[in-house]
């Protein structure tokens, strides 16, 4: 048969898609077994969903952006979606009566979703989640245990790097109240999009190298306040400029400059687009700034919202002294969370890494006490987070790289010899040692350094990779001659 060249493009994996080989693929179990076991620890048992679901389900309580990133397809004359979060997909569990048992009712799970992104827009389009939800455990108890799950999260997999902001979506939700359904999802995406630059930017003031990666992101984020500031029509001299190039002193002047356009340019929007009067949409772009202290942000709450967000600030001090007071590390309150206005309905909360460039958001969660019953279920609270693995791993790196734990090589001498040898890698295995089938050859430099640890007739046990501790070695070493000194089974 003759040979057909498929091009280097069809070697390459689909974009926004990434192949793990097993170095990377062990670094990423790390990650998931560090995150899941925090939750297993803490009463969460596993469920696991389809990796597709019906479109108009994923879609009734999707945000604009999340609505319009779903991979699609029809079959049997039915529109499906490949799932883009988890938390829906749970709901309908509950709301189908699947999930029974003792209240509060609380799951967990780890899976891939999907979801188109922008090319250069730092994410991937298949992505894995692990996350916890909480059903009917009502504020601000339930609020507490997410906050506080979340932050033992972070730090079992990167100790003081990965922060929690923490805000309630009543604040900004409140402002918002009298407009009609499109007006407050179009105010809702502007003050989203404004959050998301001024947290970035504020990550980006202390950058010394520009990759590609980094400068077509900025490309992104610049491109998109430019755009907002011609569609309002700033005026000229107010307008970004695009750089024709990304130096670490052009992304510093971007940090500084960049937050400035994006809130004039969303005032504005706010205005002509969602139909808001100046002084409130002053005061929501300002808002999009405040975070510090939790009295710092409910002082500057009342000031610039007065009574109408009066509740909402209460409940967020009752939330954060609640979970300051039970160990929650890295919590900071802001007024800048307003992650699903449609779709949360208190507490919301960002796990975002604010030294990395750019701030990233690795995760989230919040309070969404409508979703059951908007599934046709009972009014059930809920609550809920999740974080995205492949992000963290990307700020992670090489720290989550783990030496290749110890192999003990069964080597046949002579190919008479392959079976017992087969045999005998059998029973290191079965007593609970790495042990690979043997081959007919004698290992090479090309299969790394070995340690003859045995050598008698025609086998040879070698022991290849590494152990944390020289007790752990030794522990090995008779392990292995124990089992070696067993008699086969005839």
């Amino acid at each position: 048969m003759a040979s057909r060249d498929i091009g280097a493009t069809q070697l390459t994996p689909p974009r926004g898609t990434i192949d793990y080989p097993p170095p990377s693929l062990a670094a990423l179990s790390r990650v998931l077994g560090a995150l899941e076991n925090v939750l297993e620890h803490a009463g969460y048992p596993a469920v696991r969903t389809p990796m597709f679901e019906r479109f108009g389900l994923l879609a009734m309580r999707a945000g604009d952006a999340i609505r319009h990133s779903m991979f699609t397809f029809t079959s049997e004359r039915v529109e499906y979606a490949l799932r883009p979060e988890m938390t829906t997909p749970i709901g309908r569990m509950v709301a189908s009566g699947l999930l029974t048992g003792p209240l509060p009712r609380r799951v967990r799970y780890a899976a891939p979703c999907f979801r188109y992104e922008r090319p250069g827009s730092r994410r991937q389009r298949e992505f894995t989640q692990v996350g916890a939800e909480l059903f009917d455990s009502p504020a601000p108890w339930g609020d507490v245990e997410m906050i506080i799950l979340a932050s033992e999260c972070a730090r079992a997999v990167d100790g003081d790097r990965i922060h929690l902001r923490v805000g309630d979506i009543r604040v900004f939700g409140s402002q918002l109240a009298g407009l009609n359904a499109e007006a407050r999802g179009v105010a809702a995406n502007l003050l989203n999009d404004a959050l998301a630059v001024e947290a970035r930017c504020a990550g980006l003031r202390e950058v010394e190298r520009v990759d590609d990666a980094l400068a077509t992101w900025l490309r992104d984020l610049v491109a998109g306040v430019f755009r907002l500031q011609q569609r309002v029509g700033s005026p000229t001299d107010e307008t970004i400029a695009l750089p024709s190039a990304y130096t670490p002193d052009t992304v510093a002047a971007l940090a500084r400059e960049l937050p400035r356009a994006s809130r004039d340019a969303t005032r504005l929007a706010l205005v002509s687009m969602a139909g808001l009067d100046e002084v409130m949409a002053s005061r929501l772009v300002h808002g999009t700034t405040v975070q510090g202290t939790i009295g710092e942000v409910a002082e500057a709450g009342r000031s610039l919202f007065g009574d109408s967000a009066a509740e909402a600030l209460e409940s967020l001090q009752q939330v954060y002294a609640l979970a300051d007071a039970a160990g929650a590390r890295n919590v900071e309150a802001s007024l800048g969370v307003a992650r699903g206005l449609e779709f949360y309905t208190g507490t919301v909360f960002a796990v975002v890494v604010p030294e990395a460039p750019g701030a990233p958001v690795v995760g989230g969660g919040g309070r969404y006490d409508h979703l059951i019953e908007e599934l046709g279920g009972p009014s059930t609270p809920a609550v809920g987070f999740a974080v995205e693995v492949e992000q963290i791993l990307a700020l992670l790196g090489h720290e989550m790289e783990r030496p290749e734990p110890a192999t003990v090589v069964v080597v046949a001498a002579e190919p008479s010899a392959w079976v017992r040898a087969a045999e005998l890698s059998g029973r290191l295995r079965a007593a609970g040692l790495r042990a690979p089938l043997p081959q007919p050859h004698s290992p090479t430099t090309a299969d790394g350094p070995a340690i003859v640890v045995a050598s008698e007739g025609p086998y040879r046990l070698m022991l290849r990779g590494e152990t944390s501790e020289a007790a752990d070695f030794t522990a090995l070493l008779t392990q292995l001659r124990a089992v070696c000194e067993t008699e086969a089974p005839e």
